[in-house]
């Protein structure tokens, strides 16, 4: 397993090869399956090869494996809002990162990926609260800023609208 592992590892971020790690990947999960990092990163490498369907499935089997795997559910949750459809996949894709994000309120990863998410949906005023708590826990949050601004801008105040872009 730790041969193939480390093998993967080298053709994903030494060697740039992903097609080759996935490969190596693959080999690994059937070696050890429940091993979380090969699960994450053949994840994380299918949807760099566009399978998306791929990865969400092996992101799916990590959340299975471990429910409380951040990592899992908030990369699930991000991948399926960037990739979405219609709003089933967007709801879907917040009902996993609010998962993750209560399993760490600390990571403001995925509390800016909900604030995304609200502004897709069309709920600024919860945009505005998820993307603010992001920027207070995260002062240099450039995604965050940029958004509240835009938000900002669209209500007519161009001040504020001005300054968060400046920050951003």
């Amino acid at each position: 397993f730790w041969a193939k592992q480390r093998e993967a590892m080298r053709a994903l971020k030494v060697d740039r090869d992903v097609a080759r790690a996935v490969m190596l990947l693959r080999e690994a999960v059937v070696l050890d399956p429940a091993h979380e990092d090969t699960r994450y990163y053949l994840a994380s490498a299918q949807a760099t090869l566009g399978d998306v369907p791929g990865a969400l499935a092996e992101l799916e089997t990590l959340a299975r494996l471990n429910p409380s795997s951040h990592r899992a559910l908030a990369r699930w949750g991000t991948l399926r809002a960037q990739t979405a459809r219609n709003k089933a996949d967007l709801v879907a894709a917040e009902a996993s990162l609010l998962q993750a994000h209560d399993l760490n309120p600390e990571e403001t990863g995925a509390l800016l990926a909900l604030g995304e998410i609200s502004l897709m949906l069309g709920d600024r005023t919860r945009a505005a609260e998820r993307l603010g708590a992001a920027c207070a826990a995260h002062p240099r949050a450039a995604g965050g800023l940029f958004l509240l601004g835009y938000l900002h801008w669209t209500r007519g105040a161009e001040r504020q609208a001005t300054e968060l872009l400046a920050r951003a």
